[in-house]
């Protein structure tokens, strides 16, 4: 039955079974999202959100320990967004700890409703862009230089992969020489990663990652090759 749509006149099939599992009891529902399959989940999920059924908590539940990708962040928007509504910051932070990048964005969107900017500065160079990006933004309501401070952090002798991103984000061509030292980073995923910052910035240093494709990482080999493709379109 959730396949109808993709038959000709399933349309009113699926309505149908959507009457009737509107009226389904809640446990019926919480079985169904146990199954394996998981349009089965999702639709229960669906059913349960549209019939106000899931409490706060049940949702901050799902958002963390769900399986599935779409049912923890359609139950973290719809947390994050209640926690706005009601001034729950504890909630917001519980989520923004995930390590579900879908529910930290969450999470985060909705502390910054709530002009919580400080919190949100510190994750700067988070491992997701989104989460950079939102970064900076609180960054620059709150007086802080997010480019210097990625040029700071990228100067570390082990720099996160988010701080390295991060500059190729919002930095300038010339920053590119801050990251030249780090192609000789011991590490290969700083490796490969800074390899792909300079090409974003288009600051590659073609004699230097030329010899990079024969990194014994496959990883640094792969960004030496992309980079270098760039530059010769160029």
């Amino acid at each position: 039955m959730l396949h109808l749509r993709r038959r000709r006149r399933g349309g009113f099939g699926v309505q149908q079974l959507y009457a009737a599992a509107y009226d389904a009891p809640v446990a019926v529902l919480e079985q169904l999202m146990c199954s394996a399959t998981s349009a089965v989940p999702r639709f229960a999920f669906e059913i349960r959100t549209r019939r106000g059924d899931l409490k706060l908590d049940e949702m901050v539940r799902l958002a963390l320990t769900n399986s599935d990708k779409g049912i923890r962040a359609r139950a973290a928007e719809a947390a994050a967004r209640e926690a706005v509504w009601t001034g729950r910051v504890d909630v917001l932070r519980k989520l923004a700890a995930s390590r579900y990048g879908e529910v930290r964005i969450s999470a985060l969107t909705g502390l910054a409703r709530l002009g919580h900017w400080n919190e949100i500065v510190g994750l700067l160079d988070d491992r997701s862009s989104l989460i950079r990006a939102l970064a900076r933004d609180a960054a620059r309501r709150t007086g802080v230089d997010a480019v210097d401070w990625y040029r700071s952090a990228v100067s570390d002798a082990n720099p996160s992969l988010g701080a390295i991103a991060g500059l190729a984000e919002s930095g300038r061509q010339e920053d590119g020489e801050l990251l030249y030292p780090l192609l000789r980073h011991p590490a290969a995923r700083v490796r490969a990663q800074t390899v792909g910052a300079l090409r974003i910035l288009d600051a590659v240093p073609v004699d230097s990652v030329r010899s990079m494709v024969e990194d014994p990482s496959r990883r640094v080999v792969r960004a030496a090759l992309k980079a270098l493709g760039t530059r010769a379109q160029v």
